[in-house]
């Protein structure tokens, strides 16, 4: 996949989330069974202040939420934004996500 000259890569939220459904369906998943939890895009980075415009993590939630929009996901929980990092452990086993501020 190329994206404006470059070679898309899983390094971005939009190629990412593309690729995570694809593999998810040729695996066995079902489209209309797939949700999304959503956490992270903490500015912890002190950068003067907020006239520049969105922050990188503020970005990320953007398009998170929107690639799962397009995808015709539903985001059945999140935890994003703030200023504090957080530590996310996922049980895969029963889908359920443990999330700790830090």
């Amino acid at each position: 996949m190329d994206i404006g000259g470059a070679l898309a890569t899983a390094r971005f939220g939009t190629v990412a989330i593309s690729m995570l459904v694809e593999q998810m369906l040729s695996l066995g998943s079902r489209r209309r069974d797939l949700v999304a939890k959503v956490f992270g895009g903490a500015a912890t980075l002190k950068v003067g202040d907020r006239s520049h415009g969105p922050t990188l993590g503020e970005k990320n939630i953007e398009v998170a939420q929107r690639r799962l929009d397009e995808e015709d996901i539903p985001i059945v929980a999140q935890d994003v934004g703030g200023s504090v990092g957080r530590k996310v452990v996922f049980f895969t086993d029963e889908g359920h996500v443990w999330i700790k501020k830090l």
